[in-house]
């Protein structure tokens, strides 16, 4: 190795010059790869992952495409749970840098990272192939928190061809687990998106309000909402009605701005529910202060409402 190489790779390591170091060690040229390779390949027990992921832009930008495809392919048995997480973030690195390279081999080793480890970057470039084949694999990742939204920017160009199998997978409803409950929520988000509403099977459609999820009650809502009849609607929409009060915030606007929608209908719902004037803002009571927050609502409705 030389000087020059040497202390490029020594920058790209740094803390403070890494880079700078970056820029360096591309400006070697393909002489570099050989030290870039060494420093990617070599395990860092510490988890300290950033100098590892600068190796690989470097190889990237030095079009080193099979030293970074012989990195995916290695077997990797690491118990320690720091050095393991590290790893993972140069595995995610290197997998997203491979993006846009069509091989099979990329494609085969791309497609086992996503089903054993459900990494974003393997995610993204899997993604790249537009395979149907891997909307499986997909559709599992939306129960990981760290993944969920890359497999979801995963499905959604696949449109009606992905809700067959997303309808497959939507019924989970005997786990109550929280990972299931994500994964519930991310398949609802993308029939919505995706989904002919008159087309979804009835036992999606059928008693929303009684989902154990808040979150999917008011996706599930939103999805029978779509095709309702008058009667069916207002008793939907009573429903999301008495569930603002007692929903968490997030659930709460959600719901609101489901409500808002409908806002000429909801504010026929409201209006039997609300005293005259708004309770006082010391009243600690729970009526007074569910009061509060359907007014809030009902001057949140008043906003989006628009004659007809």
């Amino acid at each position: 190795m030389s000087d020059r190489i040497a202390r490029a790779v020594d920058h790209l390591v740094s803390l403070r010059d890494g880079d700078h170091g970056v820029l360096e060690t591309i400006a070697c040229g393909a002489e570099a790869i050989p030290a870039l390779r060494h420093l990617l390949f070599e395990r860092e027990p510490s988890g300290l992952y950033q100098p590892r992921c600068r190796a690989v832009e470097a190889l990237t930008a030095l079009g080193a495409e099979d030293v970074l495809i012989a990195f995916l392919h290695v077997d990797r048995e690491i118990a320690d749970p720091v050095e393991s997480a590290g790893e993972d973030a140069v595995l995610n690195a290197t997998a997203r840098a491979l993006r846009g390279c069509h091989r099979d081999v990329v494609f085969r080793r791309l497609r086992a990272l996503v089903n054993a480890r459900c990494l974003p970057g393997a995610i993204d470039a899997l993604a790249d192939f537009r395979q149907l084949a891997t909307l499986p694999s997909f559709i599992d990742c939306l129960a990981d928190d760290l993944a969920c939204r890359a497999a979801e920017d995963a499905i959604r160009p696949f449109g009606l061809n992905a809700v067959p199998v997303l309808l497959a997978n939507a019924d989970l409803s005997e786990d109550r687990s929280e990972s299931a409950f994500r994964m519930r929520r991310a398949i609802l988000r993308l029939l919505l998106e995706l989904a002919d509403p008159t087309n979804l099977p009835d036992c999606l459609l059928a008693d929303p309000l009684d989902d154990p999820d808040p979150a999917c009650v008011v996706l599930r809502c939103q999805l029978a909402l779509e095709t309702a009849e008058p009667a069916r609607r207002k008793t939907l929409l009573t429903g999301l009605v008495n569930m603002v009060p007692t929903a968490d915030w997030r659930i709460r606007s959600d719901t609101a701005a489901l409500l808002a929608r409908y806002a000429p209908e909801v504010r026929i719902i409201l209006a039997p529910m609300l005293p005259p004037v708004p309770p006082a803002e010391g009243d600690p009571s729970p009526a007074a202060r569910r009061q509060r927050i359907l007014f809030r609502l009902m001057y949140r409705l008043r906003a989006h409402d628009v004659p007809g």
